[in-house]
């Protein structure tokens, strides 16, 4: 359970009223999520549809695509909105993988 628990956390958080699923990605794909929101945030929007374009077929940009079960996530955090339930998720993630979870128990 830990160690699925650490692949896909899931939290709800609260937009406009509405309830959304935020999925917390696991963290070899947060840290490209992550990156790439930072470039997009400083070069702007035009940066994201280039990257779209150029990587459209690469999975390690799929979080870009509306359709993909991380794209929320990735919303959240260029809008500086990584709310307490998707830090609290991704943190427990973080301690499972640091205790050895992802690893079947092995540190790394």
């Amino acid at each position: 359970f830990l160690e699925l628990a650490s692949v896909l956390c899931v939290c709800v958080c609260v937009v406009l009223g509405l309830r959304v699923m935020v999925v917390v990605p696991p963290k070899e794909v947060r840290v490209v999520l992550e990156r790439t929101a930072q470039y997009v945030i400083r070069h702007g929007q035009a940066f994201e549809e280039k990257i779209l374009l150029k990587e459209a077929n690469n999975p390690k940009f799929s979080f870009l695509q509306p359709s993909d079960p991380y794209h929320a996530f990735y919303q959240q955090v260029l809008r500086g909105e990584e709310g307490d339930g998707a830090k609290s998720a991704r943190e427990a993630s973080e301690k499972v993988a640091k205790e050895g979870g992802e690893t079947g128990g092995q540190k790394e």
